[in-house]
């Protein structure tokens, strides 16, 4: 922690609804089905719809805690942006080693450039 912290998390636009609280139920409920209906097709797809919203949920939080200045995500969001493109290029079929060095050199560079913008928001007092 570094003292800069402001004392209350930033609020989100939809403020009071409590949107990002229902994505992480909803993540639960359908792993907790996944769990019930593991070994079919119908299993699977609960366990990739649980994980997808419940990454949604926790990239939601680490933007807006990050870009406001409250807490720095610099490297939970260079590594969904490297996810990102990794996932991208597996789809359409990018050899695999393009792939692992261009997701490792925007894991890089996102991380660098999101970890140099965090201090001067967070100084700035914006947010």
């Amino acid at each position: 922690m570094s003292g800069r912290e402001p004392q209350e998390r930033p609020l989100p636009p939809w403020h009071p609804f409590p949107l990002t609280e229902l994505l992480v139920f909803i993540a639960v409920l359908c792993a907790g089905a996944a769990l019930v209906t593991w070994g079919t097709v119908r299993g699977l797809w609960l366990a990739g719809a649980g994980l997808s919203v419940g990454v949604l949920a926790g990239l939601e939080v680490s933007v807006r805690e990050h870009f406001s200045g409250y807490r720095d995500h610099s490297s939970t969001l260079a590594g969904a942006l490297a996810g990102v493109l990794a996932a991208v290029g597996a789809v359409t079929g990018v050899s695999l080693e393009v792939v692992l060095v261009a997701a490792f050199g925007a894991f890089v560079v996102g991380g660098v450039t999101l970890r140099r913008a965090f201090p001067r928001r967070a100084e700035d007092g914006r947010g």
